[in-house]
């Protein structure tokens, strides 16, 4: 069993590692003639397109300020909602009501939202796709803290308010570093899902608000391959980017308080 998820892995970083080469030829590649597909006419037009294109620096502008505010709003949100979960006597009943969007769909939401938006003047605007996105994130959000408070007993923080741990000394020093691998992957997974979201922000956005997603869709329709691929990998780095600048705050907060998980 050991040697077959051994070769599972493998594949799977083969797979991705092939799949981000490839990419990342086929963003310089313009044409090339069948079955020869090495060959062929090779140059930068597509990333001197974005370079000069403003509709795409409006987009990445206007995707991580919209990514930014739905994620940790999403997060701020689930933090008590998995908390309650996990002692709630109606647990099974508030668990139906936080992960329905599983099960309808982000963009059923959003179809259903759009009219209550048109009327309330939410439509067309960033705070409007920020808001429907919440319940898109959510439950995501929700799955993933979810198991982070297994780890929080009980009898650890009454030991704590024995010692005499304040309400603060408890969250910043018990429950923060313990749940803080949980929040930083719901925080990632929530922006990658709100970076990647089109169908929810032509939706809500009704065509006004410009996204990464947004631009980049068309090409891939229009398969434009040189540009669907350079575009691809900067979605990639953006996401990455923001990843790792949180991973970066969360480790210097982690000096500074000096705490060992």
């Amino acid at each position: 069993m050991k040697a077959f998820s051994r070769i599972i892995l493998y594949l799977f970083i083969f797979l991705i590692i092939f799949g981000g080469v490839n990419l990342f030829i086929s963003s310089f590649q313009e044409s090339y003639p069948w079955p020869k597909i090495i060959e062929g006419t090779y140059g930068t037009r597509a990333y001197k397109y974005i370079k000069n294109d403003n509709k795409v620096k409006i987009g990445i502008k206007n995707s991580f300020i919209i990514g930014i505010a739905a994620t940790f709003l999403s997060v701020l949100l689930a933090y008590p909602l998995a908390k309650k979960l996990k002692t709630v006597k109606t647990k099974k009943l508030l668990s139906a009501i936080v992960f329905l969007p599983f099960v309808i769909g982000g963009t059923s939401v959003g179809f259903g939202l759009q009219q209550v938006f048109l009327k309330m003047g939410l439509a067309g605007t960033t705070f409007g796709i920020i808001f429907v996105q919440l319940a898109y994130i959510i439950p995501y959000a929700v799955w993933i803290l979810l198991p982070g408070f297994e780890y929080i007993s009980e009898d650890k923080i009454f030991a704590a308010k024995m010692l005499g741990a304040g309400t603060v000394d408890i969250i910043t020093e018990i429950i923060i570093p313990t749940m803080s691998p949980f929040i930083l992957t719901a925080l990632s997974m929530g922006f990658i899902l709100s970076f990647s979201q089109y169908y929810l922000t032509i939706i809500i956005g009704i065509g006004l608000v410009e996204t990464y997603s947004t631009v980049i869709f068309p090409f891939i329709i229009v398969k434009d391959r040189a540009l669907s691929s350079a575009m691809s990998l900067i979605f990639v780095a953006l996401n990455l980017l923001f990843i790792l600048i949180i991973q970066f705050i969360l480790r210097v907060i982690k000096r500074r308080k000096r705490w060992k998980i």
